[in-house]
């Protein structure tokens, strides 16, 4: 029935639909959010149209940290304990030549633990790790909406202490196990059928974790591909009702597999610092690479000795040696035991040596001098003087 003139509503009007734009709804927004998303126009009194919301793919609302950064990390902690490893080799070279093999288990723990897990056990990080702006963080309290905290959850003590355990007596235990086995014979099945399926098991054993290790860096490494995996999950929550926004959990986000166990991750120890790149290094590399590869191609066709010998013409003051005819001024020039002619030549100027001596330095030096007048040597031939 309709209304009487002047008479005050008794209900208000249901608002038409808003037609299907494409623009996300904010009926399901906070109080805040769809307040900032319409804008009303008090001339007309009317509600504008409704402004898009800025909707921030998924895949960047997840924490991103830098596989290359971390492999880097990885990388200096590595080259740290080699120069640790090599100081130590040489204070080893005074003792006996077994003593480094008998405890080599026992010093390469100590190495693992001075390079890296003294300071992750101290605080938090590694020496690598700190020159790359990372960290450890733990990452069980940073579980789903908790991802982009701009809090770090630190690693509990004993966690971190449980990652040395694991990671350094893990390999002392199994070098020690596997010494031992080896040394008594156990795989050869020479000790009995219970201790060579004792071996099998643990060849068995180290196989596995090596595969789990290469499957845990490979999905590792394919961190940059999980977008579009993302994108499918975000239209999955979407349709289920589910708050698309928040961080979904990943399993790209551990560097090794010991991490992933203890559930400690590598983030940006600072997160507003910006990423100074610097290829000064990289340009001294190349060129000094570029130049070693030149030097390696060009030392083949140079002939060494004719250098060295028209470098001493030039900066040594000839000396004529005045000796018998019948010995050699080759072989007294160059100290040898006996100097008497040995099947005698003559140069064009009239001077007699061995043969074997001239012939020598005139393929190694096609302008070598005659020690005795100074000519050049150009042609020899066989002496008709006897010197008997």
């Amino acid at each position: 029935m309709a209304s009487q003139p002047g008479a005050a509503p008794t209900a208000a009007a249901a608002p038409e639909p808003a037609p299907e734009t494409g623009i996300e709804r904010t009926h399901d927004l906070p109080a805040a959010d769809a307040a900032a998303s319409t804008s009303v126009v008090p001339d007309a009194g009317l509600p504008a149209a409704p402004v898009a919301r800025a909707t921030t793919p998924l895949s960047m609302r997840r924490l991103l940290v830098l596989r290359s950064s971390q492999l880097d990390a990885e990388l200096l902690d590595n080259e740290l304990r080699t120069l640790l490893a090599e100081h130590v080799s040489g204070m080893l070279s005074v003792l006996q030549p077994s003593f480094k093999s008998r405890f080599e288990p026992e010093i390469n723990a100590a190495l693992d633990w001075l390079s890296s897990e003294a300071m992750l056990y101290a605080t938090g990080t590694t020496y690598g790790l700190a020159l790359q702006n990372l960290k450890y963080r733990d990452e069980l309290q940073h579980r789903g909406k908790h991802e982009l905290a701009s809090y770090i959850a630190p690693v509990p003590t004993e966690r971190r202490l449980a990652h040395a355990i694991l990671r350094i007596g893990g390999s002392w235990a199994f070098a020690r196990i596997n010494r031992f086995m080896t040394r008594h014979g156990w795989g050869d099945g020479s000790e009995g059928p219970t201790r060579y399926s004792i071996w099998r098991w643990v060849q068995r054993l180290e196989l596995g974790y090596k595969i789990a290790s290469v499957a845990n860096f490979l999905v590792f490494l394919l961190n940059g591909r999980y977008e579009i995996h993302h994108t499918t999950s975000e239209r999955r929550c979407e349709s289920a009702g589910a708050d698309a926004s928040l961080p979904q959990p990943t399993l790209d986000r551990y560097r090794s597999l010991l991490d992933r166990v203890l559930g400690m991750r590598v983030v940006y120890a600072q997160q507003t610092m910006s990423r100074m790149i610097s290829f000064e290094f990289m340009n001294r590399q190349l060129v000094w690479h570029a130049f070693t590869e030149f030097l390696l191609f060009i030392i083949p066709y140079v002939n060494l000795n004719a250098v060295r010998r028209m470098i001493k013409r030039q900066f040594r003051q000839r000396q004529e040696v005045d000796l018998p005819a019948h010995l050699c001024a080759v072989c007294f020039s160059k100290n040898r035991t006996s100097t008497v002619l040995h099947v005698p030549y003559e140069t064009q100027c009239g001077h007699t040596y061995c043969y074997y001596c001239i012939k020598t330095e005139m393929l190694a030096d096609p302008a070598f001098a005659c020690p005795r007048c100074g000519e050049t040597v150009k042609d020899i031939r066989r002496s008709a003087v006897s010197l008997e």
